[in-house]
Formats: C-alpha cells, sequence, structure tokens
C-alpha cells in the first residue's frame, strides 16, 4: 500500500504549487492517480489538472529550451497575431543562452498569391523570434521593439516545406536587446535575415532568469 503524505487541511482546494509542494513525491502515474483520489474532500477540477500536469509551477528555475517555450506559450494564449498566424504550426526546437531554434511548417495562411512564404510571415517571424531570443537570456517579459529590418534573398519555401530559424541575441544590456533571425529553406539555403532591438528596461525589473511569474503557464518538459 503506498503511504501518501499528509496534506493540511488548508491545502486542499487551494493554488497549483501548495498541491504539487506535497505531491512531487509521487513520481508514478498510478501513485498519483490513488493520490489523487484519495483526498476528502476532493481536489476542484481546475486544481486536479493542474496538478496532473504542473504547469502551474511558480518560482522555479527552467532550462532554457522548456523555459523559451513557456514563453511562446504566453504569446500564444494572450496575443491577437500570433496565434492566429502561427499557432501550432510553429516549434521551438532547441534553445540555449543567447540562441533559439525554430521551424514552422509552412501553411496557405502563410503564402502570397505566388503560393510562397510570404514576406509579412517571415517579417512577423523575426518579430517573435528576436522575442524568443531575448527570453533566451533568462527574461520573461521580452520588452517592446524599437526597430525591425528584414532582408529577403529568396523564395522560403511553398506549402508543406519546413522553414527552419535561427534567432540570436547579440547583444543585451540594461536598456537595449539586439537581435538577429536568419532562416533557411528545406534546401539549407539562407533565404532571408532579420534584426530586431528591443527596450527591456522595464523587462529587467523583478526578474529572475529562466524562472517564470507567478500564475505563468509552463511548458511541457523538454523532448
Amino acid at each position: 500500500m503506498v503511504g501518501f503524505p499528509h496534506i493540511p487541511a488548508p491545502v486542499i482546494g487551494r493554488d497549483s504549487h501548495d498541491v504539487t509542494k506535497w505531491g512531487f513525491g509521487l513520481s508514478q502515474p498510478a501513485e498519483r492517480e490513488m493520490f489523487l483520489s484519495s483526498l476528502n474532500p476532493p481536489l476542484n477540477p481546475r486544481v486536479n489538472c493542474v496538478y496532473r500536469s504542473a504547469t502551474k509551477m511558480t518560482g522555479v528555475k527552467l532550462q532554457p529550451t522548456r523555459f523559451v517555450r513557456s514563453v511562446l506559450k504566453s504569446f500564444m494564449a494572450d496575443s491577437g497575431l500570433e496565434p492566429r498566424l502561427f499557432g501550432p504550426h510553429l516549434r521551438v526546437m532547441n534553445a540555449s543562452k543567447g540562441r533559439v531554434d525554430l521551424e514552422l511548417d509552412i501553411t496557405k495562411d502563410h503564402t502570397n498569391r505566388l503560393k510562397i512564404i510570404h514576406g509579412g510571415t517571415i517579417a512577423s517571424l523575426v518579430d517573435l523570434g528576436g522575442s524568443l531570443a531575448v527570453a533566451s537570456e533568462g527574461l520573461y517579459a521580452t520588452g517592446v521593439s524599437t526597430d525591425l529590418n528584414v532582408t529577403y534573398l529568396k523564395s522560403g519555401g511553398k506549402v508543406g516545406d519546413k522553414l527552419q530559424a535561427v534567432a540570436e541575441c547579440e547583444k543585451i544590456g540594461p536598456t537595449l536587446a539586439f537581435t538577429k533571425v536568419t532562416f533557411t529553406n528545406p534546401l539549407g539555403e539562407l533565404v532571408a535575415r532579420g534584426s530586431h532591438t528591443k527596450y527591456v528596461k522595464a523587462a529587467w525589473k523583478g526578474s529572475h532568469p529562466y524562472t517564470p511569474p507567478e500564475g505563468a503557464e509552463i511548458a511541457d518538459e523538454v523532448d
């Protein structure tokens, strides 16, 4: 019989990190299920769901890829443009300090009337990619844009192709961050490059490196 940790009554039904604080010792799914079913009164559905996925952890430092994926998750939840233009078709493949590797599945919504990827799609990726490059330095808030430039060299691909992008933070200071994003087509050819400068002074306030703020949704564990 599994021995479950004692949970004080005030914890039941409270926010997720109270629940996970007492339940993380149960590493096996079967143990967690038994633990959840043993609670009296049971957890409300919202907290139960959060407990299972551990997506509302706060004050926890993440490794860069998971942190950047969590920042992207925030863009997809709270922004108007990114979820409609990119949605599940854009992925953070890997991230390290100062660098993020991205991949986009090109769909019809990303193309122009020539049936190749639209320049506006690439420009939007320079904007978002620059923000994620700032996030790769450990900032959850990524500041606001001061300028953005794009140079188009050749076709980036058609529907069904995958566009690869590398976003890098070349320099970050107390006020400004300077980023660049390069794009390659399925043949590995350089098709576009962009630069994006961001004002990050406010983003530094109260931030802790690679630590999402309270209430932030956390991306799943890195593959």
